[in-house]
């Protein structure tokens, strides 16, 4: 790493070929310094190298990675992870900004987009404890359950009753070393995929073999929308940009994510509020299952539907959730 005077610090990764295709522009991307941040970065500067593109991956710092010590309900809502990273793409800076999908909030700066998705891994949430954790153990046993999310806390408060719930940030690793001090973690297991896989030399080195994993049915426990996607925002205005994060994007995993953020927008999601939208294609034939819940009154509301065209059931949706 170096520190440039703008605050903003080059990531150079070594061991990484480059594609050997004819090289048409550089595409400057900005990411967080976390290790899942840059390894969600290389996956997208790999895609885009495939096809050409050489790239220059741009380390920056979002307010959510200085106030790791705080709940989010401290520090606000949906953005934190990102508003950094908006702004030196409002600057020209970078050319596109790697996220996390299911950190991005439900409204853009107007002069920004969401360019492209890779395609979706699963995007459950899964459990991790140095004990045994399966459905008996936690409908048995009083356990202490670690997580800052308001969502994971009450889709816990509301399966299984009788589990405490104590607030937890941190990275990866932090979360993990937690667990000498608390039963059980909870992680999106997309995350833990990407960080095993990781080509990083700086990698956190995790034992997975002395965790024992109990991966929650996002169908029923629903995860936050774009949750296991990541999502590439970038200038409206850069139609170059756009025409190359095109031929990388993933339209099905865009199509549903879509779905979600509709849903995310209407009921009003963030942070602070506890939602999860979940949609998936069912068949070929553009015939989606959306899975939502909510406590926006305390009361734990969960629905399913099937549907063709978002816009024919938006209202349908809506009223059965509110009544």
């Amino acid at each position: 790493f170096f520190q440039a005077e703008d605050g903003i610090r080059d990531y150079k990764v070594t061991g990484v070929q480059t594609c050997a295709l004819p090289i048409s522009t550089l595409i400057k991307i900005g990411t967080r310094a976390s290790h899942l941040a840059r390894t969600q970065a290389l996956l997208v500067e790999k895609k885009l190298n495939d096809i050409g593109i050489e790239t220059k991956i741009v380390i920056i710092t979002t307010e959510g990675d200085r106030n790791l010590n705080k709940n989010f309900s401290e520090i606000g809502s949906q953005g934190i992870f990102v508003k950094e990273l908006e702004q030196s793409l409002l600057k020209q800076d970078i050319d596109i900004a790697v996220h996390s999908a299911k950190d991005l909030p439900i409204q853009l700066d107007q002069k920004l987009q969401i360019g492209a998705y890779l395609k979706r891994e699963d995007p459950a949430d899964i459990l991790l404890s140095f004990h045994e954790i399966n459905e008996n153990v936690l409908k048995s046993k009083n356990l202490t359950i670690g997580t800052s999310s308001i969502r994971r806390s009450k889709w816990i408060g509301h399966f299984y009753p009788h589990i405490n719930v104590e607030g937890l940030r941190g990275n990866v690793p932090t979360r993990i070393k937690a667990l000498e001090n608390i039963d059980v973690i909870i992680l999106a297991k997309a995350g833990m995929d990407r960080l095993n896989k990781s080509p990083l030399s700086d990698k956190p080195n995790i034992d997975l073999k002395k965790l024992h994993m109990h991966r929650l049915d996002p169908n029923q426990f629903v995860s936050a929308p774009g949750q296991g996607a990541i999502a590439i925002e970038c200038l409206k205005a850069s139609k170059d940009i756009l025409d190359s994060l095109n031929r990388i994007n993933h339209k099905e995993t865009q199509t549903c994510i879509d779905h979600e953020r509709i849903m995310l927008g209407h009921l009003s999601g963030g942070c602070n509020v506890p939602l999860g939208v979940y949609v998936k294609m069912i068949n070929q034939n553009n015939s989606f299952e959306m899975h939502i819940a909510h406590a926006l009154n305390n009361k734990f509301i969960k629905k399913t539907f099937q549907y063709n065209q978002i816009n024919q059931v938006e209202e349908k949706i809506l009223q059965e959730l509110k009544s």
